[in-house]
């Protein structure tokens, strides 16, 4: 039977294969939302392997679009020790603390591919697709 630590995990491979086969098509799907919350569960449930398995999905993301190694991990990490606390003040619900954690990392991550990268800023409809679908995904298994 398997565990939640094990579904954790799976999914993360399952995100890596289909990362790697759309960036191959040029479309840019991408679960970042998903595998953030990930990470915020590995870190308050103490899974050590499901954290190794995020950090492998951010390294992954680096490398698909160009980001300095760990960027995705200094994010996380401050958006989690520093943003989230005051996040939980300002909610009482569960979902809507959730969906402010997924803006605020959207945000971040928005702004380091745009600022490093020098995107276009006509590709902001695929940010905001993918924060829609990360954001739906995540309202239906809270």
């Amino acid at each position: 039977m398997l565990t939640k630590k094990t579904n954790y995990i799976l999914f993360l491979i399952i995100f890596l294969s289909i990362s790697s086969i759309f960036s191959t098509f040029f479309i840019s799907i991408f679960f970042i939302g998903v595998v953030f919350e990930i990470f915020i569960i590995s870190i308050e449930k103490k899974y050590p392997y499901t954290f190794l398995a995020t950090i492998i999905s951010f390294l992954f993301l680096e490398v698909l679009f160009g980001l300095p190694i760990f960027l995705l991990l200094l994010i996380s990490l401050f958006t989690y020790y520093i943003i989230i606390p005051k996040i939980i003040h300002l909610f009482s619900s569960k979902l809507m603390e959730q969906l402010g954690y997924i803006s605020i990392f959207y945000l971040t991550f928005f702004l380091a591919i745009f600022l490093i990268n020098h995107y276009d800023y006509s590709s902001y409809k695929i940010f905001i697709y993918n924060f829609l679908i990360d954001s739906i995904i995540i309202g239906l298994f809270i």
